[in-house]
């Protein structure tokens, strides 16, 4: 998952998704997100691709030393520039992994 500012994707992270519906999900994470913060989640799709989708924080709540479970709720899917974002930033990851291990 991806903080969404002004447009571009930042601090992207990972959690843990404990529950899905058709209006949200709720993610545990370690970081503390103010409410109203627009996320792009990376979910499966149907035929195992990604499936990314808009979302805004509603609460978020520490539960333990350094965990947070967050509730969000959807906007909308991701559009083609978002996308294309997540692909870059999935590709430099990928990239910057594997030059420090086969450094």
């Amino acid at each position: 998952m991806a903080i969404l500012r002004n447009g571009e994707l930042t601090s992207i992270f990972t959690g843990l998704t404990r529950d899905v519906s058709m209006a949200g999900l709720g993610i545990f994470q370690a970081i503390d997100l103010q409410a109203g913060t627009e996320l792009v989640i990376n979910l499966p799709g149907e035929d195992g691709s990604p499936l990314l989708m808009r979302c805004v924080v509603k609460h978020c709540r520490m539960i333990a030393n350094g965990i947070f479970s967050v509730g969000a709720t959807f906007v909308a899917e991701a559009n083609d520039e978002l996308a294309a974002q997540w692909l870059r930033s999935d590709s430099d990851a990928t990239e910057r992994i594997r030059s420090r291990i086969l450094a």
